[in-house]
């Protein structure tokens, strides 16, 4: 690609060429096919997505395409104001790839991998590192409850009157509603179970 580059270029200084690969143009897997669901795979998204008890699954939609696409229109903006902004008015090439898009969109997975030595697992629709923040059952249809902070979680408490549970050891800090997940998450669907969803 960038010999393709390199001979638009020497035709017209200006223009602003850019590469979408699977794999990078450089690397040793520069001749794989780029399909999503293999990048998925291979990026490690499709073993922390999907049920603990499943198997490793892919995301609903061609995801790692679309955000490669989107920073494919970041890197040729970037450039196009590059080059606007030097006399000369070079363009340059940009690459981008669906492997480096994956493994960029793993953020806080990728870096708590790396931190700790540990891999992450799938956890269905939980946080692994805030709680509530995922799917809880009620009398007749699933629906989410996402708590960000402390605060939000005594709010949590006093909609489903369960004062004590905002004071409960266990649950105070979210740290602690980590460490004691499957207790929580029990104690809040036996309330939920109590109504349907449109109640809650």
């Amino acid at each position: 690609f960038g010999l393709d580059y390199a001979a638009v270029s020497a035709h017209n200084p200006g223009v602003v060429y850019c590469s979408i690969t699977g794999f990078g143009s450089s690397t040793a897997g520069a001749q794989l096919a780029g399909y999503d669901l293999l990048v998925q795979a291979m990026s490690g998204l499709m073993s922390i997505t999907g049920s603990p008890s499943g198997e490793p699954t892919k995301v609903g939609v061609a995801l790692v395409d679309v955000m490669c696409g989107q920073n494919a229109v970041a890197g040729i903006l970037m450039a196009l104001r590059a080059r606007d902004a030097h006399a000369d008015g070079h363009g340059q090439l940009v690459e981008v790839d669906l492997m480096s898009t994956a493994l960029a969109a793993l953020v806080n997975q990728a870096g708590n991998a790396l931190a700790t030595g540990q891999a992450p697992s799938r956890m269905g629709n939980a946080h692994p590192s805030i709680s509530p923040y995922e799917l809880f059952a009620t009398a007749d249809r699933p629906i989410i409850i996402a708590v960000g902070s402390d605060r939000a979680f005594r709010s949590l408490c006093d909609a489903l009157d369960v004062h004590a549970l905002a004071d409960d050891e266990r649950f105070v800090t979210n740290p602690q509603r980590v460490a004691h997940r499957e207790q929580l998450t029990a104690t809040i669907e036996t309330v939920l179970e109590s109504a349907g969803a449109d109640h809650w």
